[in-house]
């Protein structure tokens, strides 16, 4: 199976509700709260060559 990662329009708000989510579904976690690793993943899967 092969999955398709497409762009993220960036829009700061609604990063901001999607990081929040994050928070509230996880809070036990500490890893929910580091908002740049999050960030940093989502970037390389959307320019990895495998998610085209």
């Amino acid at each position: 199976m092969k999955v398709a990662v497409r762009p993220f329009d960036h829009c700061p708000e609604l990063q901001r509700g999607i990081d929040r989510l994050r928070t509230l579904i996880f809070p036990h976690m500490p890893e929910a709260y580091d908002v740049e690793w999050h960030h940093d993943v989502w970037r390389w899967l959307e320019s990895h060559p495998l998610a085209e």
